[in-house]
């Protein structure tokens, strides 16, 4: 990796994480949920770039389920801090707008999920859709 692409990560880092520093020693736990986040996010960068090259088309199948897979492991890991977070701020309910923003979080993380597992199937769905189009080309090859 070149200078200027540590440069440019470091800069996404920053962006992300909006002022929020990950504090391993005090916090090792919120610093792994970020990593991790941040790793995918880099990750997705990644395939946006393979998934434009000539000649992938071949491992579209098998792309489109590792894609599934990641939908649906978002889906869980978005269900248990929607958990985390619900049970975190549990307690007396907070009046007004902390009242209002604390539902609406919930509800937007719960509307993530869901999309995240809708992305899955349909995902799941192209895999096999990408499957049968290649036999019907191994086949008329054949």
């Amino acid at each position: 990796m070149s200078i200027f692409d540590r440069h440019q990560r470091k800069q996404r880092r920053l962006r992300f994480a909006r002022g929020w520093r990950p504090r391993r020693n005090r916090e090792p736990a919120a610093a792994d949920l970020f990593e991790a986040s941040f790793e995918l996010a880099e990750a997705s960068r990644d395939l946006v770039a393979a998934a434009g090259a000539r000649g992938t088309s071949p491992a579209t199948g098998a792309s489109l389920s590792a894609a599934s897979a990641a939908f649906e492991s978002q889906a869980e890991a978005i269900e248990r801090m929607r958990g985390l977070v619900s049970h975190e701020l549990a307690g007396p309910a907070p009046t007004g707008e902390a009242g209002l923003e604390r539902e609406h979080l919930h509800e937007l993380l719960e509307s993530t999920e869901r999309a995240l597992r809708s992305a899955a199937d349909e995902a799941a769905r192209a895999r096999g859709a990408a499957d049968s189009l290649a036999e019907r080309r191994l086949s008329a090859v054949a």
